[in-house]
């Protein structure tokens, strides 16, 4: 369920119609994973699929924050370059 809703989001991005800029155009997208502290042997399931789902459906390396082991950076770089390759 929750990478569907990655992929619900992260599409809600890219083929977004509005030419609006606010201030979150110039951050990174960042999904909340968690740290798999209750997943067996305390591996983040959750987190690999989400990056996995972001490598090979959109080509978008993303990252585990360096701040919070339980985040996955996306930089707005790459979706920027997504959004080109789709227009």
């Amino acid at each position: 369920m929750a990478v569907i809703a990655v992929r619900s989001h992260l599409e809600k991005i890219l083929y977004s119609s509005d030419d609006s800029k606010s201030s979150d155009d110039a951050k990174d997208i960042v999904f909340i994973a968690g740290k798999g502290k209750r997943s067996e042997n305390n591996k983040p399931v959750l987190m690999q699929a989400i990056i996995k789902l972001l490598k090979e459906e959109y080509g978008i390396n993303a990252y585990v924050d360096e701040n919070n082991a339980g985040r996955i950076r996306v930089p707005k770089a790459s979706i920027e370059i997504v959004k080109q390759k789709i227009s």
